[in-house]
């Protein structure tokens, strides 16, 4: 089945995230750990806007693919507001996926499902605005 997911809405949660941590910092975290109340944080606001599935989705299939297009990690990294390596963005989003959804691998919770990018605008109403139009026989229910 293919899942159409918002990278915009994926660099709305990851922005969310790394602005906690860069609004009381300069520099990276040294260790992915540091970053766990931020995580806490950002799933909050996944729950609050019921996307936790498309989030889990989004983060699972950047972290299982192995060609993810340049275009995407720019966008990310842009997100984040430092200029980190596309490998040390995928080690926070594993991170990331690891603290919310420790009970399901990300191999598995990819498992019959194609992820496709898709852009919707910056802001995040545009994303739930169309997101179950995308995505009818996901079973997602605002």
């Amino acid at each position: 089945m293919t899942i159409k997911i918002s990278i915009d809405m994926v660099c709305y949660y990851v922005m969310q995230m790394m602005s906690g941590w860069f609004n009381h910092h300069d520099l990276s975290a040294d260790s992915l750990d540091e970053y766990e109340e931020c995580v806490l944080e950002m799933k909050k606001h996944l729950t609050d806007c019921n996307d936790e599935k498309f989030a889990q989705l989004a983060f699972a299939s950047l972290i299982e693919t192995e060609d993810v297009s340049s275009e995407i990690w720019e966008a990310i990294e842009g997100a984040m507001n430092y200029p980190f390596e596309d490998r040390e963005i995928q080690d926070i989003l594993k991170y990331a996926y690891s603290v919310i959804w420790s009970d399901l691998s990300s191999e598995k919770a990819i498992d019959g499902y194609e992820i496709e990018f898709i852009k919707t605008g910056i802001s995040i109403r545009n994303w739930m605005s169309v997101r179950d139009k995308l995505n009818p026989s996901f079973g997602h229910k605002s």
